[in-house]
């Protein structure tokens, strides 16, 4: 039997489980991490890797590594029901592809994946999508952990606005809204990836290039923290309002700067599916909303989830 601790105890153990890849990409995966802090545990189908999840502690794994070949195994739909478990559902998912024109593309995001490793690559790719996947796990367990606050939320709010200027009002505020909606763990997790985006882009001026040295530094937290005490960026917040009605939740998300192109974020990119940052657009836009659009240039986002 599985125990499943409090959210609060969560810690990032970065123990990979590794499915169905040839033995040449075994030992290079090995070669690659050699040294580094990462465990992986290999499996050559999918009938092995459910049986050994499902004896595993509580959140065991902090990624499944699952090749593409996977996706038509017989017993794939089997490890789909087993990820919808709450013990196994935030669990990240990186499928491994050996060309970027393959189909399984789309059918992985389909199935709610969102990271990538796409053959040949190296060292560096392989640990930045590590690097992303382990991120992305720690935040959203945040907000889990966040929810369970929650549980006595008032049910008749119907308008709110909220303003918001740090990574700790992201994770607040989402983990709010999230709960009063059909699906707390979705919404929350989109509402929290497009609040960030709205924080560190728009309030903060922090580019794309910028965000991939200081996350690969380790130091994006502190220049958030830094930025946030300068003049030309302390009075800045993001804007958040919440509306509902019988029919659906409209949420908006509105910050200071100038915009961006945001259709280039909004689906799969190659370029990009190897970064340790880029996802968050695409995950909201895919996995936690009936709608989304931006105004105003994208330095707005409306999301709407039905009831």
């Amino acid at each position: 039997m599985v125990t499943q601790p409090n959210s609060k105890d969560f810690t990032l153990n970065k123990h990979i489980l590794v499915i169905g890849v040839d033995p040449e990409i075994k030992n290079n995966l090995q070669t690659m991490l050699k040294g580094q802090a990462y465990e992986l545990t290999f499996k050559d189908n999918l009938t092995e890797a459910i049986d050994t999840i499902q004896s595993s502690a509580y959140n065991h794994f902090s990624a499944y590594l699952l090749d593409e070949s996977m996706l038509d195994s017989a017993d794939f739909n089997r490890f789909l029901a087993l990820k919808q478990h709450p013990h196994y559902n935030l669990t990240p998912i990186i499928l491994q592809i050996h060309s970027n024109l393959s189909e399984n593309i789309q059918k992985g995001l389909d199935f709610g994946m969102f990271f990538y490793l796409i053959q040949p690559y190296n060292s560096s790719l392989l640990k930045a999508v590590l690097s992303a996947s382990s991120q992305c796990l720690m935040n959203h367990h945040e907000i889990k952990r966040r929810l369970t606050h929650f549980d006595k939320a008032h049910p008749l709010l119907q308008q709110a606005v909220f303003h918001i200027q740090s990574l700790t009002d992201a994770q607040a505020i989402s983990s709010i809204l999230g709960y009063i909606t059909p699906d707390q763990k979705r919404a929350s997790i989109g509402l929290f990836e497009l609040m960030l985006n709205a924080i560190e882009h728009g309030n903060l001026d922090i580019g794309y290039a910028a965000k991939t040295k200081l996350i690969k530094e380790g130091s994006i937290e502190s220049e958030i923290a830094h930025r946030l005490t300068q003049k030309q960026y302390q009075d800045k917040y993001a804007i958040v309002t919440f509306k509902r009605n019988e029919k659906n939740i409209e949420i908006s998300i509105e910050d200071s700067g100038k915009g961006f192109d945001y259709q280039k974020y909004l689906d799969f990119s190659q370029e990009r599916a190897m970064d340790n940052h880029g996802r968050g657009i695409l995950i909201a836009n895919r996995f936690s909303f009936d709608s989304m659009r931006y105004l105003n240039n994208g330095s707005k986002v409306v999301c709407q989830i039905n009831l």
